[in-house]
């Protein structure tokens, strides 16, 4: 955290080393030339001397002429941006959203006054201090003859977790043509990336629907339309008297009979259910639940995709309320709330998830075994339930392969986590649990401990 701190503050030391290191080596030449040559009256000295004087104003014509570029773009820089001429954006490019792990960034600047044969670079500010290394907007848009520029820049960005990522803010960074001078201009951003849960192995598993919203597909197991109290209608000859609701009679002297409880055979919609809760993951394994999430994600973007491979229409019950969708049209609603979910405490799966609609059930093993066998009392044996063991997902700590013998692995957001995973008390609980689970799983039929083994 101190050396993130010290990066994001380093870029406000205006000069450069390099500055520095020039006008100390500059000084020192000039003084060592006159210790040793300055009162001989060599012509080889007071050609010397002629040279240096020389270079020394070049020098200095140079650094004063490019760093009054800098200053001057610098100062129209912020002038058009107070005035909203000027635009800064960062986006993921293309039309696809990327999956998480290291994706493509672009950031672009428009209507821009550069600095004279100077550069342009740029940072991203994340939450908890997450810089990103220095864009170069290199790449001219606009035609040279136009002052005003639009610049864009490239990059490759490690955007490990599923889900949003907040940019906080956008540090841009002119610098002058001798690289002698940096002029940062820090901006508040409101933007967001969006990365979606990595994809798995195809799976394949043959899901009927059980929703009556439409009449398409006629199903094995009818489902219940209408309750006995839930619609009534006025009595007609040929109605069962038994039916007569005499409370309303004796109220408002009408004769009305109870529709009695009807099932259709067809079904529209499969309904699948991920379930966040967790109530074994807490405060203090923050790092390691986020990860755990990570590779949760993944597993539910598996289930998902296999479900719709059946070519009937998908739903999802969701236990948590969704975030807005902006500016990501080509990803649909369920796999943004996938990729969006947290963690919750407050949604009980045997509340929510004992639904008549209910087709596929998936759990994490943060999940009590309690709450599980609640959910299985309550569920229809015809519903798989799937329940996901985290404590395999992160893989194993050692992995040995001849390629690391002499090849450093690069480094990944999960070796950290990965260094004390196996001694982790979260890691026991979740096996304890994972444990029980198991003899509940056999005891129900068509539920399914699954052992995650991929690892993002």
């Amino acid at each position: 955290m101190i050396l993130s701190k010290l990066k994001y503050w380093s870029v406000y030391t205006i000069f450069r080393w390099q500055f520095l290191f020039t006008a100390v080596g500059m000084w020192l030449v000039f003084v060592w030339l006159h210790a040793n040559l300055g009162g001989s009256g060599d012509p080889e000295w007071l050609r010397m001397n002629t040279w240096v004087q020389v270079m020394s104003w070049a020098m200095l014509f140079l650094t004063i002429f490019s760093i009054s570029t800098l200053l001057l773009s610098w100062w129209v820089f912020r002038v058009r941006l107070k005035s909203g001429k000027l635009k800064v954006l960062v986006q993921l490019p293309g039309n696809r959203t990327p999956e998480a792990g290291v994706v493509p960034i672009e950031a672009t600047i428009k209507n821009i006054f550069r600095p004279f044969l100077g550069t342009v670079q740029l940072r991203i500010i994340f939450p908890q201090w997450n810089i990103s290394e220095r864009i170069l907007l290199d790449e001219n848009l606009k035609g040279m003859i136009n002052p005003f520029n639009t610049i864009s820049g490239k990059t490759n960005l490690d955007l490990h977790n599923r889900g949003l990522h907040e940019v906080q803010e956008i540090q841009v960074i002119l610098s002058d043509m001798l690289k002698l001078v940096n002029l940062p201009v820090t901006m508040h951003s409101g933007n967001t990336l969006l990365t979606i849960p990595k994809e798995l192995k195809k799976e394949n598993f043959e899901i009927f629907p059980t929703a009556t919203e439409e009449q398409e597909v006629r199903i094995n197991i009818p489902r219940r339309v209408q309750g006995e109290f839930l619609s009534y209608k006025d009595f007609e000859t040929g109605d069962d008297i038994r039916r007569i609701v005499w409370k309303i009679y004796a109220k408002n002297k009408e004769l009305v009979v109870r529709i009695p409880e009807t099932r259709d055979p067809y079904a529209s919609h499969v309904y699948i259910c991920p379930g966040f809760y967790n109530a074994l993951i807490t405060d203090f394994d923050n790092e390691a639940g986020r990860e755990l999430l990570n590779t949760y994600k993944d597993s539910l973007r598996q289930v998902l995709e296999a479900v719709q491979r059946n070519q009937y229409s998908v739903k999802m019950i969701r236990d948590q309320e969704a975030q807005i969708n902006t500016g990501n049209a080509e990803v649909s609603g369920d796999l943004f709330f996938l990729a969006t979910a947290q963690w919750q405490h407050e949604q009980r799966p045997s509340e929510i998830f004992d639904s008549p609609k209910a087709a596929v059930v998936c759990l994490s093993s943060a999940t009590p075994v309690e709450e599980v066998d609640l959910l299985f009392e309550k569920l229809p044996l015809h519903v798989p339930v799937f329940v996901f063991a985290l404590s395999t997902s992160l893989g194993p700590i050692f992995r040995f392969s001849v390629k690391r013998i002499f090849f450093k692995d690069k480094k990944h957001p999960l070796d950290e986590v990965r260094k004390t995973w196996w001694i982790s008390p979260l890691r026991k609980r979740l096996k304890l649990n994972e444990d029980r689970i198991r003899n509940a799983v056999r005891q129900r039929g068509n539920a399914y401990l699954i052992d995650m083994n991929h690892n993002g």
